[in-house]
C-alpha cells in the first residue's frame, strides 16, 4: 500500500488538506454574508415603502429570505366558497351579446359568504365598518349594480367572469436552523365578478371613512372577505440575463387608470394552476409567460424565484413577486413572440414597439429607467423593481449567474 508520508512531507500533506476545506468553508462564509447584507437590503427597502412611500399605495407583508424555498411558499385551497350573482336582468343583456361570458362552475356548497349567506356578509361589514345591517345590504346591492352595469358597457371588450382565489388568511413563520422565510395562504374560491364588487364595497367605505386600509400583515387577516384577489407579479430577465423587460398595460383593464409600465407579466391565480391539490406558482408563471409574453415553456428554459408578499392597498389586491430568467430569447425575438401572444392586445397595446421596453440589466441603468418614468411606472412595478435592486446587492442566486 503507498505510504503518502514516503512520497510528502508532512507539513505538505497539511497544505493539501488545508486546501481542500477551507475553499467550500471560505464560500460558506461567503454566502452568509452575502445572505445578510441581501436581507438586510430588502428590510430597509420594506422600512421605506412602509414609511416614505405611503403614495405608492403598497404595504409590504412578508420576504423570502432572500427567495422562499418552493416548500416554504405553501398556497392551500379551503373547502370555502365565495360568490355573488348579478342583477338578473343585466346578466340577461350580457349573455345576450356575449354568452360565453360565464364560465364559473363551482359547487357553492360550502359559502361562507355570498348569495346563500348575504345575511353573513351584512353582519360582517356591520361590525367592520360600524354600519347597520341595512346600510350594508344597500352598500352591496348597489355595488352589485354598478359593477354588472360597467361589465354591460365594456361588453365588447375581451374580458369574462373567470374562477379566482381569494385569501383566507396568510401566516408568516421562520422554519429551520437558519429560520428560513416561509409563508402559508390558505385560499377560498371566489369570481371575477364578486372580486369587482367587493374591491367597489371596499373603495366605497374607505372612501366614507368608515374603514381605514390595513397596515400591518396581522391586520390584513381580517380583511377576508375583500381579498378576493391574489396575483403573481413577475419581472424577466433574457438574453443570459443582460436586459430586464417591462410590459404597459392598456386602459382596457380595470385595475389600471391609464398607460403605465407595469412589470413583465402579471396574473391571477386561476383554477388552472393546480398541482397536488395545491395551487402552483411555477403553473401560474409557465401559463401567464405564454398567454401575455407568448413564451412556450416547451421551447424554452425558465428559471424562477419568488421574493416578496405584498397588497396593493386600493384596490385591495395582493401580489407575489416572482423573477425569471430566461437566457435562450432575445428582445427582438420577444417582440415577435408577443405579436402572437393570446392576450397581448388585451393586456398590453398590442404593440411590441410601444408595449415592451428593454432595461440593460444593471443597478444604473434599472435605476435611471426608474427616475426618468417614476410618473409613468404602476406602484407594483415599482415595488418589483425595489425588491430586485435589494437582492442585486449580493445576490449569488440565477439572477447574478
Amino acid at each position: 500500500m503507498l505510504d503518502l508520508r514516503e512520497i510528502f512531507e508532512p507539513k505538505d500533506i497539511i497544505w493539501f488538506l488545508l486546501g481542500l476545506i477551507i475553499p467550500p468553508v471560505a464560500s460558506g462564509i461567503k454566502d452568509k454574508i452575502n445572505k445578510g447584507r441581501t436581507i438586510r437590503a430588502i428590510r430597509k427597502k420594506d422600512e421605506h415603502f412602509k414609511t416614505g412611500f405611503q403614495s405608492e399605495n403598497i404595504l409590504p407583508l412578508t420576504h423570502g429570505s432572500p427567495y422562499y424555498k418552493r416548500d416554504n411558499l405553501k398556497i392551500g385551497i379551503l373547502d370555502k366558497e365565495f360568490h355573488m350573482s348579478m342583477p338578473r336582468d343585466i346578466y340577461s343583456l350580457i349573455l345576450e351579446q356575449k354568452p360565453e361570458f360565464d364560465n364559473v362552475r363551482w359547487e357553492c356548497e360550502n359559502e361562507f359568504f355570498g348569495e346563500r349567506n348575504l345575511e353573513g356578509l351584512f353582519h360582517y361589514l356591520s361590525d367592520f365598518a360600524g354600519i347597520l345591517e341595512s346600510e350594508a345590504a344597500e352598500l352591496v346591492e348597489d355595488c352589485k349594480k354598478s359593477v354588472a352595469n360597467m361589465f354591460l358597457d365594456r361588453i365588447r371588450e375581451p374580458f369574462f367572469n373567470g374562477p379566482m382565489y381569494g385569501i383566507s388568511s396568510i401566516s408568516d413563520l421562520r422554519v429551520g436552523r437558519d429560520e428560513e422565510s416561509c409563508a402559508d395562504i390558505k385560499c377560498y374560491k371566489s369570481d371575477y365578478y364578486t372580486h369587482r364588487v367587493m374591491a367597489k364595497v371596499y373603495q366605497t367605505l374607505l372612501s366614507q371613512r368608515k374603514i381605514t386600509a390595513p397596515s400591518s400583515l396581522s391586520e390584513l387577516n381580517r380583511y377576508y372577505p375583500f381579498l378576493t384577489s391574489i396575483g403573481m407579479d413577475v419581472l424577466l430577465l433574457i438574453d443570459f440575463g443582460q436586459d430586464l423587460v417591462l410590459a404597459k398595460r392598456s386602459k382596457k383593464l380595470f385595475n389600471m387608470v391609464e398607460n403605465r409600465w407595469h412589470l413583465s407579466m402579471n396574473e391571477a391565480l386561476s383554477t388552472t394552476d393546480i398541482f397536488n391539490d395545491r395551487i402552483s406558482l411555477d403553473q401560474c408563471v409557465t401559463r401567464g409567460l405564454n398567454e401575455e409574453l407568448g413564451i412556450s415553456p416547451e421551447s424554452h428554459k425558465i428559471e424562477e424565484e419568488y421574493g416578496d408578499i405584498y397588497l396593493i392597498k386600493d384596490p385591495i389586491e395582493v401580489g407575489i413577486t416572482g423573477f425569471v430568467r430566461i437566457d435562450d430569447i432575445s428582445f427582438e425575438e420577444l417582440k415577435a413572440l408577443y405579436k402572437t401572444a393570446k392576450d397581448s392586445a388585451f393586456e398590453g397595446v398590442g404593440d411590441p414597439d410601444n408595449g415592451l421596453v428593454k432595461i440593460k440589466y444593471s443597478r444604473k441603468a434599472i435605476t435611471r429607467f426608474c427616475e426618468e418614468n417614476k410618473e409613468d411606472m404602476t406602484p407594483s412595478c415599482r415595488f418589483a423593481i425595489d425588491m430586485l435592486l435589494s437582492r442585486m446587492i449580493s445576490d449569488n442566486s440565477f439572477l447574478n449567474r
